[in-house]
């Protein structure tokens, strides 16, 4: 690519173009032309606003499926690889919440956020990419959901984990499930000492649920 009559910020361009529409992983090594160290923070800056403008003018949709999302997350994802890669790392967050429910990357955009230290905000992220994702996209739901009871337990809030545990055993009754929430309602003193089976756990403001009736 280096020795083609494009000007640098095409080349790269012309690589990502094709990276993009690999749906078999065989252009891998396009990667590789990406780090040339010819290619300056400037020629990315150009790529970056190209890629902003392609971004711009995709169709956008909540309720579009995977096909559509996984080309958008894809056209972000490299768009926020050509902010890095200009040192326009303040540009990062705002995009990814822009497009944390076009893309469903609500992880990538929490990971960010805990990084800057926004914790706070990192967290009611979680609790709204739960909510928005449990009907169509229950896998990436319970990452979060996962995501937010590990906060919970480093912070020692053992009734909130205790309330995910319950949640998990509600979604998905199994033996593993009821093992551990038994473990978490004990460590929150919250499980009943005559054995009886137990239905009082209370669900915290804070835990994300279906508000749905069966």
């Amino acid at each position: 690519m280096p020795q083609t009559s494009l000007t640098p910020p095409d080349q790269l361009l012309w690589v990502i173009d094709h990276m993009l529409a690999d749906e078999y992983s065989l252009l891998e090594s396009g990667g590789e032309i990406l780090e040339n160290k010819a290619y300056t923070k400037e020629h990315w800056r150009q790529v970056a606003d190209s890629l902003e403008a392609r971004l711009e003018s995709f169709p956008k949709s909540t309720s579009a499926g995977f096909s559509h999302r996984y080309r958008r997350s894809g056209l972000m994802n490299m768009l926020l690889d050509a902010y890095s890669r200009s040192c326009r790392a303040e540009m990062v967050i705002p995009l990814l919440e822009k497009e944390a429910d076009a893309c469903m990357e609500y992880g990538k955009l929490v990971d960010a956020l805990l990084a800057a230290g926004e914790k706070e905000k990192a967290r009611q992220w979680l609790i709204q990419g739960f909510e928005r994702t449990i009907a169509n996209a229950p896998g990436i739901a319970a990452d979060l959901q996962g995501r937010l009871r590990e906060m919970a337990e480093k912070e020692k809030k053992h009734d909130l984990v205790a309330a995910y545990r319950a949640q998990d055993f509600f979604e998905n009754a199994c033996r593993k499930t009821f093992s551990d929430l038994k473990k978490a309602a004990e460590k929150a003193k919250a499980w009943p000492r005559s054995g009886k089976a137990y239905s009082g756990i209370l669900r915290p403001a804070s835990v994300p649920m279906r508000m749905t009736e069966e």
